[in-house]
């Protein structure tokens, strides 16, 4: 169990460390290509700079426990994601729903012409739904880690 609460420092800590990644990371790197032309990065969806500042304030959360109580805490905070409490029908409906509601947008993009949401991946549906599931249930849910798991009970 997490001990004391947190305090309006820590949150001051998660904050700074969280826009410190978020922006200072892509910013410096920004700068980097402007001074170097051959230097190239990429914010797009689903690269792997695209992760680290999506999940900025998970690791900043994660940082902040760890250094003021300890590892302990943190696979206590972690072991939250796992706490379900909804029933199984409900992941069920979210984890195929979700994704399909993106194929079908991918699919409708592609026959208007344009680049569809997933354009990089080629396969069967099965292996469309897969990596959609997978990189959906990855991109957003993990900052909420951060964001609603740690900086919101120190708001409240």
């Amino acid at each position: 169990m997490l001990t004391a609460p947190f305090t309006n420092n820590d949150f001051l800590k998660f904050f700074l460390l969280t826009f410190g990644i978020s922006w200072g990371l892509p910013s410096i790197l920004f700068v980097i290509a402007q001074i170097d032309p051959t230097f190239t990065f990429s914010l797009e969806l689903y690269s792997p700079l695209y992760y680290v500042v999506v999940w900025s304030p998970a690791f900043s959360a994660l940082v902040v426990i760890a250094k003021r109580q300890g590892l302990g805490s943190v696979m206590l905070f972690i072991r939250r994601l796992f706490h379900w409490r909804v029933g199984f029908r409900w992941y069920a409906l979210a984890l195929i729903l979700i994704p399909a509601l993106y194929f079908a947008a991918s699919d409708l993009m592609w026959t208007s012409g344009e680049q569809n949401a997933f354009g990089f991946y080629e396969g069967t549906f099965i292996q469309f739904l897969f990596a959609a599931v997978l990189l959906r249930a990855t991109a957003g849910p993990v900052e909420e880690l951060g964001w609603r798991g740690f900086a919101l009970p120190i708001l409240q």
